[in-house]
């Protein structure tokens, strides 16, 4: 699939570069504290001699915390050039570090080829169809292979207009399961929340069942296991 394509590739190659130096430094505590918590359950996940890819990962600020695990074999994922050059840039001291350009509706992977895959900070809701990225995500997890992710959930409405005011974007409406902002450049981004019947309903629709749990107050995190 060519990345251009992507409902909201020219609202993040576009917005991107205005925004990467304050993306987290300027945001509410309450989405610090959803940065914060995500990584922490991330790290416990991480086993030695396995393969991890973390998809919409941009310059690799989630990665950080585990770069020095050089028994570790780490992909990253994004649709940004920008952010792809990044991330190279960040981490060329790390050999066990890979960063691809690439859609997460048509990954750029073998089937069946790592053991975890995260999808962090919302990122189920940057893909303009979420179906084809977790059937594409189920066909390059192993057999016994895990997806982590995290999401806004009901109680984030609030939060998610602080945060994209704080990030000079402009607010635009919302209804019962998203935010629509628009961007100092005119371009409008939806950013959506789920319910657990609603993360249930989309996973159950390839036919993957889904633990889902409290992360924080505004937000849920999920796990899968590939049979």
């Amino acid at each position: 699939m060519d990345i251009k394509k992507d409902i909201n590739y020219r609202f993040w190659h576009e917005y991107y570069p205005l925004i990467k130096n304050k993306f987290i430094g300027e945001l509410p505590k309450e989405v610090k504290d959803f940065h914060n918590s995500e990584t922490k359950e991330m790290i416990k996940l991480i086993s030695i001699g396995k393969k991890y890819l973390f998809v919409g990962c941009g310059d690799g600020r989630e990665i950080e915390p585990i770069k020095e695990k050089k028994d570790v074999q780490i992909f990253g994922l994004d649709f940004v050039p920008q952010a792809v050059d990044e991330f190279q840039q960040k981490f060329k001291k790390n050999p066990n570090i890979i960063k691809k350009l690439g859609s997460a509706q048509d990954m750029p992977f073998k089937d069946d080829f790592f053991d975890g895959v995260f999808l962090l900070y919302n990122n189920l809701s940057v893909v303009g169809n979420q179906i084809e990225m977790l059937k594409e995500i189920k066909r390059i997890l192993k057999s016994g292979g895990f997806l982590f992710g995290t999401v806004y959930n009901e109680n984030a409405k609030d939060l998610q207009i602080k945060s994209y005011k704080g990030l000079d974007m402009t607010y635009l409406k919302h209804d019962n399961i998203s935010v629509t902002v628009i961007s100092p450049n005119r371009i409008t981004y939806t950013s959506e929340r789920f319910s657990k019947e609603r993360l249930k309903k989309l996973f159950s629709s390839i036919n993957l069942d889904i633990e889902i749990s409290n992360l924080t107050r505004y937000s849920y995190k999920y796990k899968v296991i590939k049979n």
